[in-house]
């Protein structure tokens, strides 16, 4: 719809026509919604975020891909910790990077459960 904003069509149903799944339902709602004012002005800003959009996407994918490559030698370390109800791929990720997967350097489970924040004080 967007796309298609940004090329000129301005014909409300005709947008709410290229809904898609659930929003399929909505498409009075969406004609409604659709039912304005989109300027020249308003083509080019969203062509604009649109692109921001699609860079930032790039620039994520290509990060992940380079997490990835360096995640490769702690990649059991990370099946283990995603083994752990709570932990995601991302907090696996994030937990080896924050230790280097050495646990030899908390001396408790208790001090890394503290380090990790993870451990109720009382007071």
């Amino acid at each position: 719809m967007l796309q298609a904003l940004i090329d000129g069509q301005t014909e409300p149903q005709a947008l709410a026509e290229m809904a898609r799944g659930r929003m399929r339902s909505k498409i009075p709602e969406l004609t409604e919604a659709l039912t304005g004012r989109f300027s020249e002005h308003h083509r080019y800003m969203t062509a604009m975020y649109l692109r921001r959009i699609d860079a930032h996407t790039a620039d994520i994918n290509d990060l992940s891909a380079k997490i990835e490559v360096a995640m490769e030698p702690f990649r059991l370390a990370r099946e283990i910790l995603v083994s752990i109800p709570g932990f995601s791929t991302t907090t696996a990720e994030i937990f080896i990077a924050e230790t280097g997967a050495d646990m030899a350097v908390f001396p408790t489970a208790g001090q890394l459960a503290s380090w990790a924040g993870i451990c109720p004080g009382s007071k």
